[in-house]
């Protein structure tokens, strides 16, 4: 099952942080939290849109992994607190997560969280842009482009089911998408099928693997299980406030969140079970373990210097802890040893499942389009690097271009991810991303040149027909024009009806034979 971000950013926002930026923003603390609740979804909305298209998920992939963006969740507190660096980090992610779709966004958060202005909205969603940002990053690691491929894809079934009722269509008609079977669908799609572009390139890597070492890194939840618990029995000897002392320890340790959300609730179940007196320290204390990542020692050090720096003035609040410690069962300490073991355990398990999750979309075929053959890697002439399919348009048209056969009237090959609107010679975007790679093809290649061809199927009039495909080629070679090709290198006719591929009498084979396609002119 694919990672929740929804819950690894819910993990982060704990009572403290969201009473912090309700101060800020000068609204209630019940509207901010509304507000958190539509405004996270709402940006995982955004980021998988913009995902749907080549340069959108490079964009994505610069983003999250710069050092200020997975840096952020080292003090989630000051984030959001309203600080100006914050503040300007925020508004960058924004602006190239939504670009002019944000003043449409703003309004809906206004609107569902009940905002006194869109002051606010903008606000709050420049406090959760870069920690968002920043868990994604942290959970693409090194695994780069199809890394955060795989991850954004598997977000669809985690919205449907945490998102507020209603909200994801709304935002997908702000983005100007539709509906959010169509927002969640144009990630796969444009990756993955006839209507998809190929996935962009990643940087080269080394030989030398970049997988963590499974075994050092599950030693971190246990030195936290040993420091929580010596944190708990220093409180029993000293008789520290129990909520101050465990907030404490909490808010150190929590903002270290990795990705083990899931795996930690059973252990907070598990850690349930401790006597009267002491379950809201040992549930807090569990909360706080449950959130392991890398920087966990310097947050537990500053979680002990917290617990460390108790007041003088604190003697109420001291007295009430001794007489909360005085309470304690003789099994309190079985109890916590046992809840302790949980946790840990099913923090292993955690580490070993995702360590095993993801899989590379490169060298794998995608269920469904198997036509397609597997993703591979080609380099063009002028080392431009193509991740496509390797029984793909793109791929024909490179071996062609290289090869030694002689030029062909009757050599045509299809496009088969360029689509139109219904009825229509517009453009549909998801076909934008087959059009930029052909336009890679053709400044890598100068001296070919191409004709387009449109056709469509036997459904209507003819002459019609006819006229409609001669626009829909065009329209695709605008398209090249406008990436930077010589208009002279480019020719296009419609054939309407002519030359099917299919049978006409399916609507399998009317599907088929609705296309364009390209034939070389000059090699």
């Amino acid at each position: 099952m694919s990672v929740n971000l929804l819950d690894l950013v819910k993990g982060q926002l704990t009572d403290v942080v969201v009473n912090k930026a309700a101060s800020f923003l000068g609204e209630s603390t019940e509207a901010t939290q509304s507000g958190l609740t539509s405004a996270i979804p709402t940006l995982l909305g955004g980021l998988m849109s913009k995902a749907g298209s080549q340069s959108g998920i490079t964009d994505l992939l610069g983003m999250v992994t710069k050092p200020e963006v997975t840096g952020a969740l080292g003090n989630v507190s000051e984030l959001f607190g309203g600080s100006e660096s914050s503040s300007n980090l925020g508004g960058t992610l924004l602006n190239g997560i939504l670009g002019d779709k944000l003043g449409g966004i703003t309004e809906l958060i206004t609107n569902v969280a009940g905002f006194k202005n869109s002051d606010s909205a903008s606000g709050l969603l420049k406090m959760a842009a870069p920690l968002l940002m920043g868990v994604i990053g942290k959970q693409v690691g090194s695994s780069g482009i199809s890394g955060l491929i795989n991850l954004l894809s598997g977000q669809k079934e985690h919205l449907e089911k945490s998102a507020p009722s209603g909200l994801m269509d709304k935002v997908a008609g702000a983005l100007g998408v539709g509906s959010f079977g169509s927002l969640a669908g144009n990630l796969v799609n444009n990756f993955a099928g006839p209507s998809s572009s190929d996935l962009p390139s990643e940087p080269k890597t080394t030989s030398e693997s970049t997988e963590p070492k499974k075994g050092g890194n599950k030693i971190f939840p246990l030195i936290l299980i040993g420091a929580v618990i010596a944190a708990f029995f220093l409180w029993k000897s000293c008789g520290s406030d129990v909520k101050n002392a465990t907030e404490n320890v909490k808010e150190g340790v929590v903002n270290a969140a990795e990705g083990t959300i899931d795996v930690v609730k059973d252990g907070a179940n598990a850690v349930g079970d401790v006597a009267e007196g002491t379950v809201d320290a040992v549930k807090d204390g569990a909360n706080a373990v449950g959130n392991v990542a890398e920087g966990t020692a310097n947050a537990v050090k500053d979680g002990a210097n917290a617990v460390g720096n108790v007041a003088e003035g604190t003697a109420n609040a001291v007295k009430d802890g001794a007489n909360a410690v005085g309470n304690v069962a003789e099994g309190t300490a079985n109890a916590v040893k046992d809840g302790a073991n949980a946790v840990g355990g099913a923090i292993v398990e955690g580490a070993d499942a995702i360590y095993n999750a993801g899989a590379n979309l490169v060298g794998k075929t995608v269920k469904g389009f198997e036509h397609l053959g597997e993703f591979v890697s080609r380099k063009l002439k002028d080392g431009t690097e193509l991740i496509i399919p390797n029984k793909g348009f793109e791929y024909s048209l490179v071996d062609f271009v290289e090869g030694d056969k002689s030029l062909d009237k009757n050599a045509w090959f299809n496009l088969r991810r360029v689509l139109f609107k219904t009825g229509s010679s517009s453009l549909d975007e998801r076909s934008m991303s087959q059009i930029d790679n052909v336009a890679k093809i053709l400044k890598a290649y100068p001296t070919v040149e191409l004709k387009i061809g449109g056709y469509t199927d036997n459904t209507g009039n003819a002459n019609s027909n006819k006229i409609l495909s001669a626009k829909r080629a065009k329209a695709v070679v605008n398209a090249l024009v406008s990436k930077g090709i010589n208009k002279s290198r480019l020719t296009s006719e419609g054939y309407g009806i002519e030359n099917p591929v299919a049978d006409n009498n399916t609507e399998k084979g009317r599907a088929l034979n609705r296309r364009v396609a390209a034939k070389v002119t000059k090699k």
